[in-house]
């Protein structure tokens, strides 16, 4: 017979959980942000290159008049090759017996890597990278397209037979 947890100690036990939770994540946050420090610490020292660079030209360059160029360019924060081994295990779990879906395979990696930062990156802006990461994989014939490319229907998607990727699982 095992003894019951009060509901006043059970209470506090999930408080406990809740707050160690919070503190994880407060920790992720802060290592981001060191991250994105990092990264402006980096560019502005190329920008003050760049500036000093154009100082010593012949023809004077006011930079000041120079207007900043912001890029579409999105690159999701996942480790390098982290995006394919999570379609491929997506894939993998989910497709044993019918293809899988491009919504599937977009909820998948979103849970495996953005479950609290999902908020600050735009689900387009994941879907996208995640269909540009299937339209090559499916070039380099490791997954195979059932829809087709023309269509405006969703992709469906499945590992192509000739790779064996049962060693990884």
């Amino acid at each position: 017979m095992s003894n019951r947890i009060p509901p006043s100690l059970n209470w506090l036990i999930d408080k406990r959980a809740r707050i160690s939770g919070e503190v994880e994540k407060t920790r992720r946050s802060l290592k981001q942000a060191q991250s994105l420090i990092d990264e402006l610490k980096d560019l502005e020292i190329k920008l003050n290159a760049i500036d000093t660079t154009l100082q010593l030209h012949d023809i004077q360059i006011d930079i000041g008049l120079i207007k900043p160029i912001s890029s579409n360019y999105y690159r999701l924060k996942i480790p390098h090759g982290e995006l394919t081994k999570s379609i491929l295990t997506c894939i993998r779990l989910y497709g044993k017996t019918s293809p899988v879906s491009k919504s599937t395979i977009v909820d998948f990696v979103i849970a495996r890597h953005f479950h609290y930062d999902a908020e600050q990156i735009s689900n387009a802006q994941i879907r996208g990278s995640i269909g540009n990461r299937l339209k090559n994989l499916c070039r380099d014939g490791v997954i195979e397209r059932h829809h087709s490319p023309d269509s405006t229907k969703e992709g469906l998607w499945a590992i192509n037979p000739k790779f064996n990727f049962n060693a990884d699982i």
